[in-house]
């Protein structure tokens, strides 16, 4: 008997407009996510976008795109070069990259729609076209409107997340339509588009890797009528994908390291973790349930970019952490159980959860974070539609109940957009939400000094120190990270800025304890904190720990032109004029139309007695400098001097002996 014989008998006509669905869901997207075209650029984005020169192309090269294909994470090469493409049509314009976001998200649900359709329609399955389409219509409409999804689309960087779930679709679609073809050729065309789409995913984030499992999930649930003998005879196959993948993977990101760590029972990833793999391994089932809570009342309230999730010890502590691994082993059981006589059903659990492995297992990445729900929510929703369509309620109320649900959520995601849209609003709600964690501290301090608001700044910037020196004290991890954490750089750069505001308003010895600090925490990676260091000993007064501080920063960053500008003053002033020309010199490499530059090479060399180079450059300096500049009269006195000494070596010397 087909499975859904529980559903009411159709009586009207096996049509659905479909065509109606892409424009309909075009319409709602663009009206949930008006308001999000404006929302800048938020925490992961300055690093893979903003300041990520790489993908930012002037013109259109095979060059460039390689570049901003392999720029940050070679993985996700595809989401780069589109981050390249964004930048190339409208630079840092936050509209631009959010068009394309809204974009792909309203794709995706046209391709539910589409997948979902399809499936129903399986001979396994039998729904008529008419309940196809309704069921299909409002699991996508509920997953498009859904306010969970606004981490996904409205936060810019995770492109990376949506569309790789775009390729991942595709990829499933284009399997099913080969799997029902007619004809060799259009099986096989359709077969090859399969494997381009899902490479493309895997490409553009790493939770595609499980397409090759959920492909043969799908075959044996939907096309082998779940035959024992089919099973077992592809155990090979299942062993060989994971072999190609894993090969494609070392490959192309020469993350051979990672794999023999792992053959080493090693998890690289939690050396710079404040958690065991022990604890995330207690706490992702109680993340994964609490992910199901947030898609089933999104409340704006609920809805956090951090949050400050507490961790599971031991099966007991918390005491909810036993209730949530039984709940989840009683679900996958249920799904077991269900396969033969409810198969949609089962299909629908084994897809959220299998969708969560990744990012919700043995990986040390972050605990939890609302974007990780987005391809799994699929299975969801479809569950949640299909058990409504199973209640014995009219068609009636059923699609006057969704409607009225898809337009509450509507409203929500609505307000949410407008609370990312505002940058301050936004950090104070994430640290209201999560008060233990410093990185909305940090952005708050940030914004503050983008405004202008020193003494605001600085007390965010305090705040944060002192939550995360608080963390590392109350911590009941048994982690010992051997790297730096994400939480320890925060801290830094909150040190550093710190530092700044200290330097500006002269409070030099505080200044330079933050300075310190940022070193001690982050080293190499605030170069410019040994910067701002040096510059506060000399005007301390410490020539000798200044000198010491530029030498680091140019260490650490030999193109940067700064701190061979101020070691080049410093050596100047103590009359090491042979070794501040060295510096001056190296500034005009780096910048060679700097006027500065070669007015301070040429006032080293004069002083060091290299007349002739000095001529050449203060000559230079003047080509390079504007009309009003200030230093040329100088420059034309220190000129004429030169040309005077010049003179007096030239005239032969005529006296008798």
């Amino acid at each position: 008997m087909p499975e859904n014989s529980m559903l009411h008998t159709v009586t009207s006509a096996d049509w659905f407009p479909r065509w109606l669905v892409p424009l309909l869901f075009a319409l709602i997207g663009t009206l949930l996510y008006a308001n999000s075209l404006g929302v800048p650029f938020y925490y992961d984005d300055i690093q893979n976008i903003v300041i990520n020169e790489s993908i930012q192309l002037e013109e259109l090269s095979w060059t460039g795109l390689k570049e901003a294909a392999v720029s940050e994470k070679p993985t996700r090469a595809v989401a780069f070069i589109t981050f390249a493409l964004s930048y190339y049509l409208g630079g840092e314009q936050v509209a631009g990259y959010h068009v394309v976001n809204i974009s792909i998200h309203v794709i995706n649900a046209c391709l539910i729609f589409w997948l979902i359709r399809l499936t129903l329609q399986l001979p396994s399955l039998g729904y008529t076209a008419r309940d196809a389409g309704l069921i299909a219509f409002f699991a996508a409409l509920l997953w498009l409107v859904n306010p969970v999804q606004t981490q996904t689309v409205t936060y810019i960087v995770q492109r990376w997340n949506s569309l790789a779930v775009l390729f991942y679709l595709g990829a499933l679609l284009l399997y099913i339509q080969a799997r029902q073809a007619s004809s060799r050729l259009r099986r096989w065309l359709l077969f090859t588009g399969c494997a381009l789409s899902g490479l493309l995913g895997f490409f553009t984030k790493e939770i595609t890797a499980v397409l090759p499992f959920f492909i043969l999930l799908y075959e044996w649930y939907f096309f082998q009528d779940m035959k024992r003998t089919w099973r077992l005879r592809n155990l090979a196959l299942v062993g060989g994908l994971v072999l190609v993948f894993v090969a494609i993977g070392t490959v192309y990101t020469d993350h051979y390291s990672l794999y023999r760590a792992l053959l080493d029972f090693e998890i690289p990833e939690y050396t710079n973790r404040w958690f065991t793999l022990g604890e995330r391994l207690l706490t992702e089932p109680r993340v994964v349930l609490f992910y199901l809570g947030l898609l089933l009342l999104p409340l704006p309230s609920r809805l956090n970019l951090d949050h400050d999730f507490p961790l599971s010890y031991t099966l007991w502590d918390p005491p909810v952490t036993f209730l949530a691994i039984a709940t989840l082993a009683a679900l996958l059981v249920l799904a077991a159980v269900i396969a033969r006589r409810q198969r949609l059903l089962s299909f629908c659990i084994l897809w959220y959860f299998g969708h969560l492995v990744i990012e919700s297992s043995v990986i040390g990445l972050e605990i939890i974070y609302e974007h990780r729900s987005y391809l799994p929510s699929i299975g969801f929703f479809l569950l949640l539609v299909l058990l409504a369509f199973r209640t014995g309620l009219s068609r009636r109320m059923l699609v006057t109940g969704f409607c009225l649900l898809a337009v509450v959520w509507s409203v929500w995601t609505i307000q949410r957009n407008a609370l990312w849209a505002d940058p301050e609003a936004f950090w104070l709600d994430v640290a209201d939400k999560s008060p233990g964690i410093l990185r909305s501290y940090n952005a708050l301090g940030f914004l503050h000094m983008e405004n202008g608001e020193s003494d605001e700044a600085e007390a965010w910037f305090s705040r944060a120190i002192t939550v995360q020196n608080q963390f590392r004290i109350t911590s009941r991890s048994a982690a010992q990270p051997k790297w730096k954490t994400t939480l320890d750089f925060n801290q830094a750069h909150s040190y550093f800025q710190r530092g700044i505001l200290r330097a500006k308003r002269e409070a030099f010895p505080e200044a330079g304890k933050d300075f310190s600090e940022a070193i001690r925490i982050a080293g190499r990676w605030i170069p410019r904190a040994y910067l701002y260091r040096g510059m506060v000993n000399q005007k301390r007064g410490f020539d000798k720990a200044a000198m010491k501080d530029y030498s680091s920063m140019i260490s650490s960053k030999p193109e940067d032109p700064e701190a061979r500008h101020y070691r080049g003053d410093l050596r100047y002033k103590l009359k090491q004029y042979k070794a501040a020309a060295k510096d001056y010199r190296k500034m005009t490499e780096l910048t060679p139309d700097d006027p500065v530059a070669h007015r301070k090479l040429g006032k080293a060399l004069m002083a060091a007695g290299n007349y002739q180079a000095a001529r050449q450059s203060l000559e230079k300096s003047l080509e390079f400098a504007p009309a009003d500049w200030k230093w040329r009269e100088d420059i034309k006195t220190r000129l004429m001097i030169i040309r005077q000494h010049e003179a007096a070596v030239s005239i032969p010397d005529t006296r008798a002996d």
